[in-house]
This record gives structure tokens, sequence and C-alpha cells, in this order.
């Protein structure tokens, strides 16, 4: 029998809000994690994260920072842009191996135009960091145009030069958009950089009397800061406490020879509300995992 699966579990630094990379690293020790993934809200303290380099268990194990980098409002555009190096930059000096975002997206363009956009602007970045891995999380707040397997096809085929672009795959997206999140982890498998681990309940009643156009959107605003809306009919839960099946997900993730990281990306709003419950929802995420994994075996990555 092959031996259980003991993928590396880390969580998103997000759910913290604004923090040092000392008190995400604590957490992250504390509650027994093995890596984190660094966002915006972490204060870029060099020396700290070097002290966390020296001194923690905890592995920084990638950086996110998904901004819409293709943005038509000039302004914008550069400020995500220069955020971006800044994040590069770091990566470069620290040995930081990856790093999440999101390709961008112009909307006064179609398809192939925002590909094209999405090469001039990221193929000079991914030759210029040759050791740094990319991958594009397939979240549509963030500034995204391929968001399910129709539209990574042609972005996968047009960026196939650049080994290290690939994927962040977040099933928590794929369930609000009506996306089958199960059968993609098989056909785009090679290009599996990372996942998060992110659920979302639909509320069928609400959704049957609203329906997916709704204009009366749910404002709210992340503990990292971020204003995002949502349709009224589903929200984001902790992992195995929405409509996903985990089980058969991490099955079917398990089964293309995945054996990358597992990044809990808390944003169930019932844990946020104090630092206490966003602990709390970390650990109840990171015991469910472990005993989801510890139930799983490994199968042999396919030839």
């Amino acid at each position: 029998m092959n031996p259980p699966a003991t993928l590396p579990l880390g969580f998103v630094t997000n759910c913290l809000g604004q923090t040092t990379i000392t008190h995400a690293a604590a957490v992250a020790e504390r509650l027994g994690f093995d890596c984190l993934e660094v966002g915006a809200s972490v204060a870029l303290d060099v020396a700290a994260f070097r002290a966390v380099q020296r001194n923690s268990p905890v592995k920084l194990q990638s950086l996110i920072f998904s901004r819409n980098y293709l943005h038509p409002e000039a302004s914008l555009r550069q400020a995500f842009r220069a955020g971006l190096r800044e994040r590069l930059a770091l990566a470069a000096e620290l040995g930081i191996g990856q790093i999440t975002m999101a390709t961008g997206v112009d909307p006064r363009l179609g398809l192939a135009e925002n590909i094209l956009a999405v090469l001039d602007f990221w193929g000079p970045i991914w030759e210029a960091h040759p050791d740094i891995t990319f991958a594009m999380e397939n979240c549509p707040m963030t500034g995204n145009f391929a968001l399910g397997p129709a539209t990574w096809r042609p972005l996968l085929e047009a960026t196939a030069q650049h080994p290290n672009f690939g994927l962040n795959f977040d099933p928590s997206h794929l369930i609000w958009q009506m996306i089958d999140p199960y059968a993609p982890l098989g056909e785009f498998a090679p290009h599996l950089k990372s996942v998060h681990a992110k659920d979302t309940v639909v509320w069928r009643e609400v959704l049957a009397e609203h329906g997916i156009l709704t204009p009366y959107k749910l404002a709210e605003v992340t503990p990292h800061g971020m204003e995002e809306t949502r349709a009224p009919w589903w929200g984001f839960r902790l992992p195995n406490e929405g409509d996903l099946d985990w089980a058969r997900w991490v099955g079917e993730l398990l089964h293309t020879g995945y054996r990358g990281v597992i990044m809990i990306e808390h944003e169930d709003p019932r844990y946020t509300a104090t630092p206490d419950l966003v602990e709390a929802g970390l650990r109840r995420s990171l015991n469910y995992l472990r005993h989801l994994l510890a139930s799983q075996s490994v199968q042999e990555a396919p030839s």
C-alpha cells in the first residue's frame, strides 16, 4: 500500500489583516502550519523576512499579489506594477520561489487581445526570473480574464514557452461561477503550480429568488483591507463547510500526481471578526485537511 499523503499545509496571510511577517510566522508555528503565502497586508521588512527564514520552522513558500496589471486607468496600472516590482525584488533577494498573481484584464479588449497583452507585460518578467514560479489564481475579483477551462486553454497554449507560469487552482471560485471544480484537475495537471483550499456555499433558495444577474450586490471589506462585492446567494466557507466534496477533490488532486503545497485561503466571514476567530478558522481548516490527507493514499503519479 502506498504511504499516506503528507502534503505541506500553509495559509495565506491576508486573513490576519495588517501585520508583520514576524507575527504571521508566529501564528503559523503556534498552530502547526508548514508554510505561508505572504500577502500584501504584511509589511515588506527585508530584515524581518530574513529573521523568519533564519529562525522559524515555517517556510516562506510564496508571495501573493493579485492586481489588475492591465487596468485601463494608467495611474492604477502603474501603482499595481510598482507593487509587483517590489515583490519581485524581495522574492529574488530572499529566494522565495513563487509569486501567486493575476493576469490582469483590460475590459475593452477581447480574449485574444488580452492574451497578447499578458505576453507583452508578463513575458519579459517570466524570462527575467526563471527561478520564480508564477501561479495565476483563478479569482475573478482581482483582475483576471482566465477564470475557467475555456479561457485557461488558449492562455496556457500561448504561454507554453514559459514553463515557470501556470495555475494556482482555487476551487471555491469555480463553484459560484457554476464551473465544474473536479474535471479540470486532470486536464490541467501539468500546469498546476499550487492550490488554494477554500470552499463556497450557494444558498439555493436565495439564488432562486435573485437569479445569477442580480444587481443587488453585497459590499464587504476583507481583513486585509480590500473592498469586494458579491452576489447575495453565495459566500466563502472554510474547507468542507460549503458545497465542495473535499474527499473527491483532494483524491482527484492526488491522483494527478500533485505533490505541492495546499494553502488555506481563509475568507469565511464567520471566522474573521476577531484575531481569536481568525485563528479558530485556521485551526479548524488545518485539522480537517490533515485528517483528510491522512485518510487518503498517495496514488502513483501517472506515467
